[in-house]
């Protein structure tokens, strides 16, 4: 067997294999040995007939199942030969008999083996927000808002209320996005809660109004339906209520159950704390890499992408916050997300890899443990799983991957 391998900017790997006809006539006759043992024809005992008779009725399928085991022989010494780590299913895109030899041509996608460079020193524009008394005290404010006491409203709309609306959204061209039409739709007409366009147009209608206006949602909108995009927007006003909110710091006290107002203070400080932090460490993790990703230009393949973008999107519909069905609408929301997503992982491997850094026996074990002592059977039952285990490695190595990276993080501050 002879080989050549080539491989794409996106990894994809073509190999051109081929074989002699000994290597094949080799293969044939163990094929055709094991065809004779259980082959059943007329006339003779099972493994007693003719070769010639095997030959002539079984000649094709001997011939189809040597190729396939060649084939895959070779790919597996390939693989090991070349260190490879496929991942997609191997593509065979020609056999032919030449010159008295078996060509082949197997296309698959590889992960890619890419050196990582400028990771000694990040630098970030990056600051941690800061707990004020104002910022709990609003907090608070919100929790009020919560156990208010909602009342049915005569008259015009103001702040703090809330409309239950009809409302359909049509593009530049008068067709109606069906994706976002909502019915009986609660909505509270407070700043941070909806886009000041709305409270707008809002405030002074009364029940049974129904208006439309013109908007064009900014670039950088989280909906990526309607980001950048002008749009007509239509609302019937179904229902009209106000709030009833808890002033009174002692009943404010006893509804929620604690002992004082300063219980609630502190404990409000440490759940903004523990948010703080969370977000910090998500836009950190986010800088770093797009600066790794900014210094590191390199594709990634294709099933790569995909595999991220399927994880992207069972994730969001498993808990219930993507209701798009259209696949083609959903792989132009979150195509480049996948995109980024698959560079982070090519980037962390290659960093592990170039460091050198491992899971210990130790570490996997103890959190298989912990899965062994999950309360649900179905969760207990995938300790054993080799895949879970791989998944486990794979965590820990990226942990201790991006612990690096932080480690190597200089914080700038803005015009520096």
């Amino acid at each position: 067997m002879n080989y050549t391998t080539s491989i794409s900017d996106k990894w994809r790997i073509t190999i051109q294999v081929s074989f002699t006809n000994d290597e094949f006539l080799a293969e044939y006759n163990n094929k055709l040995e094991d065809a004779k043992k259980s082959a059943k024809i007329d006339g003779f005992r099972q493994g007693k007939a003719p070769v010639n008779l095997i030959e002539q009725k079984y000649k094709k399928n001997i011939e189809d199942e040597t190729e396939e085991k060649l084939i895959k022989s070779a790919l597996i010494t390939i693989i090991n030969e070349k260190n490879l780590n496929p991942l997609s299913k191997p593509y065979v895109k020609k056999v032919e008999n030449k010159n008295e030899k078996i060509l082949c041509e197997i296309e698959f996608d590889i992960f890619p083996e890419k050196d990582i460079s400028d990771y000694s020193e990040i630098k970030i524009n990056l600051k941690k927000k800061e707990v004020t008394d104002e910022i709990v005290e609003r907090k608070i404010n919100e929790i009020r808002n919560i156990y208010a006491k909602i009342e049915e409203k005569d008259g015009s709309l103001e702040k703090q209320d809330i409309a239950i609306i009809d409302i359909s959204v049509f593009d530049f061209d008068g067709k109606e996005i069906e994706d976002i039409k909502y019915s009986d739709y609660s909505v509270e007409i407070t700043d941070g809660k909806i886009l000041p366009v709305f409270i707008e147009n809002l405030i002074g209608k009364k029940k049974g109004d129904e208006f439309e206006f013109f908007y064009k949602y900014p670039d950088d909108y989280d909906d990526k339906l309607l980001k950048g995009k002008d749009v007509k927007i239509k609302i019937k006003i179904k229902e009209t209520k106000k709030k009833i909110l808890i002033t009174d710091n002692e009943e404010f006290v006893k509804k929620l159950g604690f002992k004082s107002y300063l219980e609630i203070f502190d404990m409000t400080k440490r759940q903004i704390e523990i948010d703080f932090d969370r977000d910090f460490e998500f836009e950190r993790d986010k800088l770093t890499m797009n600066n790794l990703i900014e210094k590191n230009q390199f594709e990634v393949p294709e099933t790569l992408i995909l595999m991220h973008f399927e994880a992207i999107v069972n994730s969001l519909r498993k808990q219930g916050k993507e209701k798009i069905k259209d696949d083609q609408k959903m792989k132009e929301i979150y195509i480049n997300y996948a995109i980024w997503r698959a560079k982070r992982e090519v980037i962390l491997h290659a960093i592990a890899h170039q460091e050198k850094i491992k899971a210990e026996d130790e570490e996997i074990q103890k959190q298989i443990d912990e899965i062994k002592k999950h309360p649900d059977l179905k969760v207990r039952n995938m300790a054993s799983s080799e895949e879970i285990r791989d998944d486990i490695e794979k965590d820990i190595i990226f942990m201790k991957v991006r612990d690096l990276i932080n480690s190597r993080i200089i914080y700038e501050k803005k015009g520096e």
